[in-house]
């Protein structure tokens, strides 16, 4: 029989890896519909939304994942190809802000709410 210590260190580490692997998660490859993304991002454990934002002429869908207590833990961008929403991009804050994907110009760029920090995204031809 293994000893309870070498029991616990495999649970945890199962978990940090389970953990790790998390983020990613969060972001499915594809959906099939707006309406399918939206029916995911309703179903999450803290919410989420999605957006159609217009770049360089294309459509692109944004996935905004809610934390429990955070305001947004995760952003994805997909790109509709194939008639498929194919993920495209994805951001993790590093703030506790709030933030949102805008436009400007070609590019997709997340913006921080009270910093008005931005990261590049997504950039369309």
């Amino acid at each position: 029989m293994k000893s309870p210590s070498i029991v616990f260190l495999t649970v945890v580490a199962a978990i940090s890896v389970a953990a790790e692997k998390l983020p990613d998660s969060l972001y499915p490859q594809w959906f099939g519909s707006r309406e399918r993304a939206e029916t995911y991002a309703h179903g999450l454990f803290a919410g989420g939304d999605v957006e159609i934002l217009r770049v360089a002429d294309k459509d692109v869908l944004v996935l905004y994942v809610h934390g429990s207590g955070v305001p947004i833990i995760g952003i994805a961008v997909y790109r509709f190809s194939d008639g498929l929403w194919k993920l495209a991009a994805r951001f993790r804050p590093v703030t506790t802000e709030d933030h949102k994907a805008i436009v400007a110009g070609k590019e997709v760029v997340v913006v921080g709410e009270k910093t008005k920090q931005r990261w590049p995204l997504l950039k369309l031809d």
